[in-house]
């Protein structure tokens, strides 16, 4: 328990010099620590989704690498295909659409 407050406390010091607040004030100070204890939460919230929608991933590509592994490299190679020649076509429209100008 007591390593987990000390990251805590840690982590809100952190983005400051020397681990001292640039202000001064009582209203000032505290409008900074709870601002930066709020960024720590976020934080922590966004690691932790983060987290969970890998795990969430990687079941959903253990059960579908199962199905039709073959089926997904076919379809990747089209799609890198079909993308390669839809670039080339807007590149083609685009010099006719300057020099037609």
């Amino acid at each position: 328990m007591r390593v987990a407050v000390e990251a805590t406390v840690r982590e809100v010091k952190h983005p400051f010099p020397a681990g001292k607040l640039p202000v001064r004030g009582k209203f000032r100070m505290t409008c900074i620590l709870i601002g930066s204890a709020a960024m720590t939460n976020v934080r922590r919230i966004q690691r932790y989704l983060l987290s969970q929608k890998k795990q969430e991933d990687r079941k959903k590509d253990q059960i579908s690498g199962q199905k039709c592994d073959s089926k997904l490299q076919g379809d990747f190679f089209f799609a890198i295909f079909v993308g390669r020649l839809n670039d080339y076509l807007q590149l083609c429209s685009l010099r006719r659409l300057c020099f037609g100008c």
